[in-house]
């Protein structure tokens, strides 16, 4: 298998297609073909703001944990409760949305039911509540056999969504995500599935009786189906059929997610399914910078996956940094107005050492250095977290840092490119300054892409 980070990818595949989906969720087809979504955006039935993710994301996040902290079927089940009674793992503390079925099944685990028993086992229970937060199981199926992978998926569908069709979506769903882990190419996926997924099914007479409801994915092509022919409801083989289809009609995630939405109805679940798939498929670097950086509690996730991976690594580099601008008074001299940073600072090139840590201990993606500048009274010693724009802080001023972009030199290259704002506390006077940040370290360019630094531009260049 490539060398990826897969968890990375799936979460914030599931959470950016669940957060495009929510302001438009049971939209018609009619209303977003005139309205089309093609960005995050906010309100809808649920008025919730930009970034905000669903229950599909909410209980993605109680798995994965779950499988980190060892999964065990009881401890997912708590989680579960903890979701739906104090809006554990929900972008705003609160539950805004939760199908009948798995509302249910939470009451049922609430009141001591077993786990595998607490799920709907009727037909009408086949929505798409367990197909939408079943996708993290996968790093835990790909050295299982097929049958104990079918046992696993299983139970973990059955905790809400114990009828035969519904375990079978799930277990479609991961057999096409354990492949594309694999590397293979989507449509020979598809065609492998047709064989495999059938002929376990066919081998059990409990289940074979469910591989009608299957057909247009394991004896047609569903690819070639119009979109008409798609539907997008919250029915469980609705969102499957229409995630294979977005993901096989489309060449990369953003296409891909957006036409999962912009088939309306249960859109935020449409946009989480596909997702997941296409964000194992093209990575967390294909998903658009702007979607990411909009997502809530990007901290979270982020210690989420670092507590999975513990990919605790620092990248020590040189900052060049050199006085450009400064909004300080003018000063007069004889009838002269001049620039106070003329008078007190020389534009020259000053290196400083500074060290990325992607992750520390605790995590948390941060960066740290020991700022100063010939003749500049501000100097010392800030470290913070990372995100697009760092406030860093000492006893004597903060530092605003614009980190956006990553260029990488090669593979043991990389170099960051941006400007930094000094000011003194409760002072209105802030001097900026252009940076570059050169990393030489082995594989540095691979740490950074594994690693869960959030969102940044990344560039290759020839030299």
């Amino acid at each position: 298998m490539k060398t990826r980070n897969y968890l990375k990818d799936l979460l914030y595949g599931v959470c950016i297609g669940d957060a495009l989906g929510v302001p438009v969720e049971f939209e018609s087809r009619e209303y977003l073909k005139n309205n089309p979504v093609t960005k995050m955006g906010s309100g809808g039935v649920h008025d919730q703001g930009i970034g905000v993710w669903s229950d599909d994301s909410s209980l993605t996040f109680c798995l994965a944990e779950s499988i980190i902290e060892g999964y065990d079927i009881h401890n997912l089940a708590t989680k579960f409760i903890k979701w739906k009674n104090e809006g554990y793992w929900t972008a705003t503390g609160e539950v805004f949305d939760i199908g009948n079925t798995t509302r249910q099944s939470i009451i049922n685990l609430s009141n001591g039911f077993h786990p595998t028993l607490a799920g709907g086992f009727n037909e009408i229970d086949n929505g798409n509540g367990s197909l939408m937060r079943i996708l993290p199981l996968v790093i835990l199926l790909k050295d299982l056999t097929i049958g104990k992978r079918f046992d696993l998926v299983k139970e973990v569908s059955s905790i809400t969504h114990a009828h035969n069709r519904s375990i079978i979506a799930c277990f479609y769903y991961l057999e096409f995500a354990l492949q594309i882990m694999e590397g293979k190419d989507k449509f020979e996926i598809y065609e492998n599935l047709k064989i495999s997924v059938s002929d376990f099914i066919n081998s059990n007479v409990i289940y074979s009786n469910e591989l009608i409801h299957f057909e247009r994915l394991l004896k047609g092509n569903i690819h070639e189906l119009e979109e008409d022919a798609i539907q997008s409801g919250g029915y469980v083989i609705h969102t499957l059929e229409a995630s294979i289809w977005c993901l096989i009609t489309s060449n990369n995630y953003k296409d891909a997610v957006l036409k999962a939405v912009n088939l309306g109805g249960d859109t935020d679940t449409t946009g989480a399914v596909t997702g997941g798939l296409v964000g194992l498929m093209y990575g967390f670097e294909s998903i658009p910078d702007k979607w990411i950086s909009s997502i809530r509690k990007p901290n979270e996730i982020n210690k989420l996956i670092h507590n999975y991976h513990k990919q605790v690594n620092s990248l020590s580099g040189k900052m060049i940094v050199n006085y450009n601008i400064t909004n300080r008074d003018y000063l007069e001299e004889n009838g002269v107005f001049k620039d106070a940073s003329a008078i007190l600072f020389d534009a020259v090139s000053h290196e400083l050492d500074a060290i990325l840590h992607l992750t520390n201990e605790d995590g948390v993606n941060s960066i740290s250095l020991n700022f100063n500048y010939p003749n500049y009274p501000n100097a010392g010693f800030v470290s913070c977290e990372l995100e697009s724009e760092i406030t860093c802080s000492n006893e004597n001023f903060n530092l605003l840092l614009d980190f956006s972009d990553f260029i990488f030199i090669n593979e043991n290259e990389a170099l960051l490119k941006g400007t930094l704002a000094v000011n003194l506390f409760d002072s209105d006077e802030v001097d900026n300054f252009k940076y570059e940040l050169l990393i030489r370290q082995d594989n540095c360019k691979e740490i950074i892409l594994n690693s869960t630094i959030g969102s940044f531009n990344y560039f290759e260049v020839d030299v």
